[in-house]
């Protein structure tokens, strides 16, 4: 059953219904699971999402309006790296999910079937700000990377893909690392190569959270003056870093005890 006629025929249906994907092309190591769990859950629907050898298996369950929305964004606006080549659509009984979940490869699921694997990606635009932002805790980091760019094609030991199968499978990710992998809405979810788009990106986000907190600080006249040792931050960082909370001093210093914690 081809997906266009599958989505024609949910989009007439107002009853709970189960579609079942199996999505094969460019579709692993490049952000698509996140990214379908993100389709998912803009879109009010259930379900799960796993990589297998040679596709991507995918079930949505929800009213079949919903259903068929998911199912032609997923079809219309996959993530910048993947590539579609088709999607295979079966109708199943519903389940009753209640969430949708981001599942480790099954391998039952496994088959001999060929999988495309993604070459390494020079890094993108979002990680090259990140890497120079002196505010960011990536910054400076010489393994910076996403689902939009870094390693791919060099880190895979086998398939599917899965951080286990890769050359990090043997170092554990710090907590900070762990939180962003297991947030669907964050850029670095997923993300095998070095653990570390989106309903919200993870960098907006933060960058909402430091203006709310300056915005308090403003209306509790304590504005411009640094965290750790109190002293005025000074007009100069303040132009350059509106949300800066500690001056040059400090910052160097901070930064100088994480890279001593970190070797």
């Amino acid at each position: 059953m081809s997906a266009c006629a599958e989505t024609d025929g949910v989009a007439r249906v107002a009853d709970t219904v189960r579609l079942r994907l199996r999505i094969t092309g460019l579709v692993q190591g490049v952000g698509f699971r996140p990214e379908v769990a993100r389709i998912a859950a803009d879109h009010g629907v259930t379900g799960f999402v796993l990589n297998a050898s040679g596709a991507v298996h995918c079930e949505f369950e929800g009213p079949g309006e919903r259903v068929a929305a998911a199912l032609a964004r997923l079809r219309d606006a996959p993530p910048p790296l993947a590539r579609i080549d088709a999607i295979d659509v079966e109708t199943t009984a519903p389940q009753g999910d209640t969430t949708f979940a981001i599942r480790h490869s099954d391998d039952a699921t496994t088959t001999a079937a060929r999988t495309l694997v993604s070459p390494d990606i020079a890094i993108c635009a979002d990680c090259l700000r990140e890497l120079f932002d002196p505010n960011d805790r990536r910054y400076l980091h010489p393994f910076i990377t996403c689902t939009n760019c870094g390693p791919r094609y060099t880190v895979i030991t086998d398939l599917p893909y899965d951080r286990p199968a890769t050359t990090m499978a043997d170092f554990a990710m710090c907590q900070a690392c762990a939180d962003e992998y297991a947030d669907p809405a964050d850029r670095a979810t997923q993300e095998e190569g070095f653990s570390l788009e989106l309903r919200t990106r993870d960098r907006e986000r933060k960058l909402l959270k430091k203006i709310n907190e300056t915005i308090e600080k403003i209306d509790e006249d304590d504005y411009g003056f640094c965290e750790a040792c109190g002293v005025e931050i000074g007009i100069r960082r303040l132009e350059a870093r509106p949300t800066a909370t500690l001056c040059v001093d400090c910052k160097t210093l901070a930064e100088l005890k994480e890279k001593q914690l970190g070797g």
